[in-house]
C-alpha cells in the first residue's frame, strides 16, 4: 500500500531546488506555471533566496508546493502512483494534485489568493510547537489562561502526535503559554518559522473572501483515496474536499487522527514527498515502525521505487 505524504510550511530551505538539479528538466513546467501565475521567479526563489525571503507566506506556500509537486512528478515518471495521499496544512494542496481533485494551475491560483489574504492580516500572530505534552494536557493548560480583553485566547492549531501539539495566537500570549508548558514538563517549546496563527480563529477575517474564491474552482471527485486535515477522514467526493479546504483556515489540523487512519492500512510504504524529513519524525512519533522514505534523498527515492515495484 503506497502512501504519499506531503509536508507543509516550515520545510522550506534556502537553495532547496539544487537537490533537483539532475532532474530539473522533468519538473521545470511546475516552477514555470507557479512563476507565470504569481509573478514570482520560482527558480530564483528556491535556488538563490535566503530563508527570510522564503519565509514570507506568499513565497513559502508556493515554494513548498512546487517542491512537493516536483517529487510527485518524479515518482510518476518512474511509474509509481499512490494508493492513499495526505498532506499537512498547505501540504494538503499537493495531495489534492496527487489525487486529481484540483489541477496544478488551480492549486497555484488558490495558494496565491490564500497567501495574499493571510499576508494582509495586520495582527502579529504566530505558532509555537510544544513537544513532550499530550494534546489533552496542552489544552488543559491553555484553559487555565485568562483570555485577552477582547476574548481571544491561545488555540490549538495542529495536533501532530501524542507528543507534539502546535498552538497559535498573539506572540506575547504565546510566550506566556510557552512558559506554562515548560513548567508543566514540556521538553521543548519552539516558535515555528511562520508569521501567522494558521488554523486558528485569528485568520477569521480572511475566511469569507477565501471561501468565495474556492467556490469558483472546479474541484473533482478524487481518483485516489485522500485523508483530509480537518475531518481526519477519507473524502467521499468533491463536496468533502471543498468543505475541508474552507475549514482549514480557521480550524485545527487533526494530523494525529489522520495518521491513525492511515496506519489502519496493512503493508504501508510511506513516501515523504517534499523537502527534508519533517513528516518522517512526526510519523515515527505517531507510532509507525516501518521506514518512511525521503523523496529528497536520492538513495531513499530509489529504495522506495524499488520496494513498491517488487
Amino acid at each position: 500500500m503506497k502512501a504519499f505524504v506531503f509536508p507543509g510550511q516550515g520545510t522550506q530551505r534556502a537553495g532547496m531546488l539544487r537537490q533537483l538539479r539532475g532532474s530539473f528538466d522533468a519538473v521545470k513546467d511546475i516552477f514555470d506555471a507557479a512563476s507565470e501565475l504569481s509573478g514570482i521567479d520560482m527558480v530564483d526563489l528556491c535556488t538563490n533566496q535566503k530563508d527570510d525571503v522564503l519565509s514570507i507566506t506568499s513565497n513559502t506556500q508556493l515554494a513548498v508546493t512546487a517542491m512537493n509537486l516536483a517529487y510527485l512528478r518524479l515518482l510518476e515518471r518512474e511509474g509509481v502512483t499512490p494508493d492513499i495521499v495526505l498532506g499537512q496544512s498547505v501540504g494538503q494542496f499537493s495531495a489534492l494534485a496527487a489525487c486529481k481533485a484540483l489541477s496544478m494551475e488551480d492549486i497555484f491560483r488558490l495558494l496565491i489568493v490564500r497567501s495574499k489574504l493571510m499576508d494582509s492580516l495586520e495582527e502579529e500572530t504566530g505558532l509555537y510547537a510544544v513537544l513532550g505534552l499530550t494534546p489533552e494536557r496542552v489544552q488543559e493548560i491553555l484553559d487555565t489562561m485568562e483570555p485577552a480583553p477582547d476574548g481571544k485566547r491561545i488555540e490549538v492549531a495542529l495536533i501532530n502526535s501524542v507528543k507534539q501539539t502546535v498552538i497559535g495566537g498573539r506572540l506575547g500570549d504565546l510566550e506566556k503559554a510557552g512558559a506554562l508548558m515548560q513548567e508543566a514538563g514540556a521538553f521543548s517549546v519552539k516558535r515555528a518559522r511562520l508569521n501567522h496563527a494558521f488554523h486558528t480563529s485569528y485568520l477569521k477575517d480572511m475566511e469569507e473572501e477565501f471561501s468565495s474564491f474556492v467556490d469558483t474552482l472546479e474541484v473533482k471527485d478524487p481518483e485516489t483515496r485522500i485523508i483530509l486535515n480537518c475531518s481526519a477522514d477519507y473524502a467521499k467526493g468533491a463536496e468533502d474536499i471543498v468543505r475541508d479546504i474552507k475549514m482549514q483556515c480557521c480550524h485545527p489540523v487533526l494530523w494525529r487522527e489522520s495518521l491513525s487512519l492511515l496506519f489502519e492500512n496493512d503493508n504501508l510504504d510511506i513516501a515523504e514527498c517534499g523537502n527534508g524529513r519533517t513528516m518522517q519524525g512526526i510519523i515515527r512519533d505517531a507510532g509507525f515502525r516501518g521506514k518512511v522514505y525521503l523523496m529528497s534523498n536520492p538513495k531513499d527515492f530509489q529504495m522506495f521505487v524499488k520496494a513498491v515495484k517488487q
